[in-house]
């Protein structure tokens, strides 16, 4: 039922329907490096951004179908779907070593439209991926001829890079141990290593595992995809990321589809409550 519901405020967005205007408080906008927007031209209703094709697309495609059934595995949608999948490679940007940094993004795509529209899901669920997978497969065949779905698993979260702070052979060690064994030394070791890198690196690194970055990721796909503005659909935390990209990128965001959005107006405390 959520999934329908879904696709069916999806066509009523994506089709150049819109919603009267706001009643809520006035939310502060940054823009790149942090630096505060002009909202003067944000007021009031907005017109509905016109649709931008691809002009290029520097991706790696290829076809995927058989890795994508088994990732859906036993209730993957049924149907004639023709999967592609790639990746990105993006910029990790911890605080403490601004612009430093990479990791891989994985992404899919469905559809034969000459617009993207972009799947971000939230972290707690299946992976984006998967889920613009089944969300294509309750659409309308007119829309996917509209749209190219894009599925983005958002850095950290199913097939993207993820925190990995353990070295390989410390890892061998702990996977392979035989609980038989009596002398323990070895293992005892092999745990402290493990828990003093992760301690220092994850210091580092696990900050940059945030909306503020995931929403760079994403205008690093436009990018690639050579589209003035990004069209998305944002679910549950997702939505964070597409909030958090249109209040970077103000002049780069096209039609977007948030389904549980959390609310703005939480600080970090807030959410963490």
């Amino acid at each position: 039922m959520r999934r329908a519901a879904l696709a069916l405020l999806a066509v009523s967005v994506l089709t150049a329907c819109s919603a009267g205007p706001s009643t809520r408080p006035v939310i502060a906008v940054k823009g790149e490096e942090n630096q505060p927007v002009d909202q003067s031209t944000l007021a009031g209703p907005q017109p509905v951004p016109p649709l931008s094709e691809y002009r290029k697309d520097s991706l790696a495609w290829s076809a995927c179908n058989e890795q994508m059934k088994d990732r859906l595995g036993a209730d993957a949608p049924q149907g004639d779907q023709t999967y592609e999948c790639a990746r990105m490679t993006a910029v990790l940007d911890p605080p403490g070593r601004p612009g430093r940094g990479t990791l891989g993004i994985a992404l899919m795509r469905v559809g034969t439209g000459k617009s993207a529209l972009v799947v971000v899901n939230d972290p707690g669920g299946e992976p984006g991926t998967l889920k613009a997978a089944r969300l294509a497969a309750t659409l309308p065949k007119e829309l996917l001829s509209t749209y190219t779905i894009i599925g983005v698993d958002r850095r950290g979260t199913g097939r993207s890079d993820g925190m990995s702070c353990v070295p390989q052979a410390t890892r061998a060690q702990l996977v392979e141990y035989d609980p038989a064994e009596a002398e323990q030394s070895n293992l005892v070791v092999a745990a402290g290593e493990a828990s003093q890198e992760c301690v220092l690196d994850l210091e580092g690194r696990l900050t940059a595992f945030d909306s503020w970055r995931a929403a760079a990721d994403l205008d690093r796909l436009r990018d690639h995809l050579g589209t003035d503005r990004l069209n998305a659909i944002g679910v549950g935390e997702g939505s964070r990321v597409i909030t958090t990209y249109a209040q970077r990128y103000p002049n780069r965001i096209g039609r977007i589809v948030l389904d549980g959005a959390p609310d703005p107006t939480l600080d970090q405390v807030g959410v963490l409550e």
